[in-house]
């Protein structure tokens, strides 16, 4: 058997055929970043088999539990004293508690978890959690944004490929969208047979550095998981979450004296028509979204009824929308975020009369959060969509039921709204289970009933929000204008 070896990182070929359409919400360009606050994490993918649960299993040493996971679940391992497990499932509003040894798979759900959390008392999960993502054969359009949500926040993506496994369309996708902006770690391993091929993977790797030119300055880190040499690997993710730990830390800005003071706002702010040009601003923003939304859940309808007739048929239905409705509301709340960091600030500019600091924005951003958490309006609007099996969408307010929803949980990103999502209840999943209920046309026309749903309340949660931060950002700003102060 072959040492661990170091190449530079040149990729394996993908499949054949352009990339599937993947158009999905429309974000803004926020005009000013939000703060860093989000952990760090590296997410782990690739084909089926036990390769990158064992070099997972490897960087642990002897710390951590079997790393068992339903096959549609992600498994986010984090650092404790102690091994405990607990599994997030959407509408369940706390988490239940999830044994990975081989007595039980977890806890009777009626669906599958969003994911399973460990914790394992290994020192390398100081320094940032680990996550585990499905196959990325089962992840299809949908998972690959999640997939790449997770990356873009944690901030980088470890990518084990078995020797003799090609790069498919789906992995070639995701390396695509991430390479640029997250750290990626290539990690090789034996063949399914556990021995390494006798051809030299160089011109394999290189096509995929052709496609993936952001690839070309990456180093392939080559073991073996049964020799359990991942010490090369651990160095390198360490040495990477030192260096991001700081990058994101030197970005948020201090507190410097007199910042808390004060303000002095535009000679004009009074008479500028801030406040009209603030409501015009909230409806369109609201408005645009909304038909973003429309014309994505049209783009899932077609989806579904491609999988319903040439897929899985109506058993995989649930499987194939909670994973489509998870991706779509991460996008919707990106979109939200990125809005509203628009508005307030093209807002405060208007204002002010110049672009404000980092440091009146934060202040200005924590006013709004402070309003919103008083606007009577506005108390639920961290809350679950929750999809009934009879196609009826039921709200669940409280941030334990939003707790279950996330794939990946990350931090608040500095965001001024409360969380939202959108999922499938377990009811859903048992009634598409029963063979009686197998037939194509009661299915699409569920998917269809359903679809319309999640739209009208997505929809529905869309205006609301841009509305309470309208209301609050109007009361902040009015209090900045007549008495030049700010409400933190």
């Amino acid at each position: 058997m072959k040492k661990s070896r170091s190449l530079p990182v040149v990729a394996a070929p993908g499949s054949s055929g352009a990339p599937p359409s993947r158009r999905g919400v429309v974000r803004e360009q926020a005009l000013v970043e939000s703060p860093p606050h989000e952990p760090l994490a590296v997410i782990a993918v690739g084909p089926a088999g036990g390769d990158r649960r064992a070099v997972l299993a490897g960087l642990l040493g002897g710390t951590a539990p079997p790393l068992r996971a339903p096959v549609d679940s992600f498994m986010v391992i984090d650092y404790a004293q102690a091994v405990t497990g607990a599994a997030y499932v959407p509408g369940l509003r706390s988490a239940r508690e999830y044994r990975t040894d081989p007595i039980g798979a977890g806890p009777a759900l009626g669906r599958p978890p969003r994911r399973i959390e460990l914790t394992v008392p290994d020192p390398l999960l100081r320094h940032f959690t680990l996550v585990d993502a499905p196959d990325t054969r089962r992840l299809g359009m949908a998972g690959i944004r999640v997939v790449r949500d997770a990356v873009r926040r944690g901030g980088a993506l470890l990518f084990v490929l078995p020797d003799d496994e090609p790069v498919t369309t789906t992995e070639l996708d995701l390396l695509t969208e991430v390479a640029g902006e997250a750290a990626v770690f290539p990690v090789g391993t034996p063949g399914t047979d556990g021995t390494w091929s006798p051809v030299e993977p160089g011109p394999r790797r290189a096509a995929l550095v052709a496609a993936v030119p952001a690839l070309a300055g990456v180093r392939w880190i080559d073991l073996d998981p049964a020799a359990a040499d991942t010490a090369y690997l651990r160095r390198a993710l360490v040495d990477w979450a030192s260096a991001e730990g700081l990058r994101r830390a030197s970005l948020s800005p201090p507190i410097v004296p007199g910042a808390t003071r004060t303000v002095r706002v535009a000679a004009d702010a009074e008479t500028s028509g801030w406040a009209d040009r603030l409501d015009r601003q909230v409806r369109t923003c609201a408005h645009r979204l909304r038909r973003e939304i429309a014309l994505e859940t049209a783009n899932v309808h077609l989806r579904g009824v491609q999988e319903i007739v040439s897929g899985s048929g109506a058993a995989g239905l649930p499987h194939f929308l909670d994973r489509e409705v998870e991706a779509l509301s991460l996008e919707v709340v990106a979109a939200c975020d990125a809005g509203v960091d628009r508005i307030l600030g093209e807002t405060l500019t208007v204002v002010f009369g110049e672009v404000p600091d980092e440091g009146v924005r934060l202040r200005v951003a924590a006013a709004v959060g402070w309003g919103l958490a008083a606007d009577p309006a506005a108390q639920d609007l961290d809350r679950v969509l929750l999809l009934r099996e009879s196609g009826t969408v039921e709200a669940i307010p409280g941030l334990g039921a939003v707790a279950g929803l996330a794939a990946y949980p990350g931090g608040t990103g500095g965001a001024i709204l409360p969380p939202l999502g959108v999922g499938l209840s377990g009811g859903c999943y048992q009634y598409w289970r029963n063979p009686a209920r197998s037939d194509p046309i009661r299915a699409r026309s569920w998917l269809r009933r359903s679809l319309r749903e999640i739209e009208l309340e997505l929809s529905r949660e869309v205006s609301r929000r841009f509305e309470a931060v309208g209301r609050s950002l109007t009361s902040v700003l009015t209090e900045a204008v007549r008495h030049g102060r700010l409400l933190a």
